[in-house]
């Protein structure tokens, strides 16, 4: 038993970063396994239905943890790194993947002018998980608004345009 405060605090972060380094494997796992279909041997519809009677956790969460790990595995380098090495947990990298996934669609012309945005406000994201909860990087704005903070001046062009239509 660890009874000192600070061997307590010391080993609950550590304890905390341990978890997000095994969701990361998990999320590697199940990408995997939706590439090869682990499904098909037991009938079930997808790897997401698979998941929720195999562990009997909720369908809804399932189908996206299937979902996430795919987006992770396919198109967000920088987060599973940062989940693998317990700089983000689970519920950021889902808040991470959300807000970028929003940045083509919230300003298109800046993105075909500068594809590397997607790529940069994923990894201002994880630098602000390093202080914000998935919460506050949801509803402080952080990641609703990540585009304005890497390119103020196409992301008010691309607000300009909205208000025009």
């Amino acid at each position: 038993m660890v009874d000192e405060p600070e061997e307590q605090r010391t080993t609950l972060v550590g304890l905390h970063r341990l978890g997000a380094r095994f969701e990361e494997l998990g999320s590697r796992v199940l990408a995997a396994g939706d590439k090869a279909d682990i499904a098909a041997d037991s009938a079930a519809t997808s790897t997401g239905s698979w998941l929720a009677n195999a562990t009997t956790q909720q369908r809804g969460k399932a189908h996206a943890d299937v979902k996430l790990a795919v987006a992770l595995d396919e198109t967000y380098p920088a987060t599973p790194d940062a989940l693998a090495a317990g700089v983000v947990d689970g519920e950021q990298a889902r808040v991470i993947v959300a807000a970028v996934d929003r940045v083509p669609s919230d300003a298109p012309d800046a993105v075909a002018a500068d594809p590397s945005i997607p790529e940069r406000a994923e990894k201002h994201l994880i630098q602000l998980a390093g202080d914000h909860d998935a919460r506050a990087l949801k509803l402080k704005a952080l990641g609703r608004h990540v585009f304005e903070v890497l390119d103020p001046d196409a992301a008010d062009t691309a607000l300009g345009k909205k208000l025009d239509a």
